[in-house]
């Protein structure tokens, strides 16, 4: 059998999960999400045995190999977030019905609704989800620009995930970010962000440095701030309710 386990935002697993764990070989996939050596640790301690950590070719290049592992003996597989939301742990997940294995998903907690929970904005305002890439020479995708102008046409909050960089086990540097999203505003110019705009930044979510920031885009670009895992919340026009929450939860995480 293969399991697939979500370490959740908090990059743990309940006892229950450990119990069941510890009859398998183990697994980490740790390019799609930041986990410290310390957390390593003590998942290993409390399941009792060493985690073998794969890299981005063992899984992406080889999932078959991987999952025809599983065939005849236990295999856990411990993926950041909630598992299946990834590219890559579909490709497994569907590698492994192809073949027969057996295969089981243990869901955690996710970015996605850790964030807008956090933020205290309605969820069912939100639209569709961006991500914004770090541009290199020759590549400058400007794809978030055009969903961010969707969701505001629709008055829909967008949720901004930045770019991760699994070598430095960090986001992109949130004012890159910043100046990327000013940059396609110059070149759509469909006033959807501006120097003056109102953004939502977060910081660590989950962790016990966890930040929240509501501020004007041109306060954020004089600001250095110490993260391992940022995103961005650019609402639409906010309920009464709404308000009242987001003045509260930045005050909680400021």
């Amino acid at each position: 059998m293969l399991r697939i386990c979500g370490l959740g935002i908090y990059n743990k697993l309940d006892a229950d999960v450990v119990a069941l764990l510890r009859g398998s070989d183990i697994f980490l996939e740790r390019y799609t999400f930041r986990i410290s050596d310390g957390q390593l640790r003590e998942i290993e301690e409390a399941i009792g045995k060493r985690i073998v950590e794969l890299d981005r070719g063992s899984l992406e290049e080889r999932a078959g190999e991987f999952v025809r592992k599983a065939s005849d003996k236990d295999i856990a597989l411990l993926v950041g977030g909630d598992p299946l939301i990834a590219t890559t742990h579909k490709i497994l997940y569907l590698e492994a019905i192809g073949v027969g294995v057996k295969i089981e998903v243990v869901h955690s907690s996710s970015i996605f609704t850790a964030a807008i929970g956090e933020s205290g904005l309605d969820f069912y305002r939100f639209g569709e989800v961006c991500t914004i890439a770090d541009w290199k020479e020759g590549y400058r995708p400007v794809s978030f620009y055009d969903k961010l102008s969707c969701n505001f046409g629709n008055n829909m909050h967008t949720l901004i995930l930045l770019d991760y960089d699994s070598v430095q086990a960090r986001s992109m540097d949130h004012k890159e970010a910043l100046r990327i999203m000013l940059d396609a505003e110059s070149s759509k110019a469909k006033g959807i962000i501006s120097r003056e705009s109102m953004l939502i930044v977060m910081t660590d979510i989950g962790s016990d440095g966890m930040r929240l920031l509501y501020k004007r885009v041109n306060e954020l670009l004089d600001m250095d701030l110490d993260y391992g895992m940022c995103c961005f919340i650019l609402h639409a026009e906010l309920s009464e309710i709404e308000k009242e929450m987001l003045g509260i939860m930045c005050g909680l995480r400021a």
